[in-house]
């Protein structure tokens, strides 16, 4: 049977978990609005990870190693190419 030192315990217990919940749905909230604000892409798929940019990569004619577009040499040692 449910007595009153049980449901006062039960009213404390659903208290802290819903202020809990409610602090870190602000705190992500904060975090979203920081990322907004700072200019970086915010999207994010349905696990809530933010999307990160991809960059161009291409394959090093001498040693088959993928690097970015951009780079001069590749950096693999014995690589002909270095």
């Amino acid at each position: 049977m449910l007595s009153l030192p049980k449901l006062l315990l039960l009213a404390l217990v659903l208290y802290i978990v819903w202020t809990v919940w409610r602090t870190v749905q602000r705190r992500d909230a904060r975090r979203r609005e920081m990322a907004a604000s700072a200019g970086r892409s915010a999207t994010s798929d349905r696990s809530g990870r933010t999307a990160v940019a991809a960059e161009e990569m291409v394959k090093c004619p001498g040693c088959g190693v993928y690097v970015a577009a951009d780079a001069r040499k590749c950096g693999t040692p014995g690589c002909p190419r270095r």
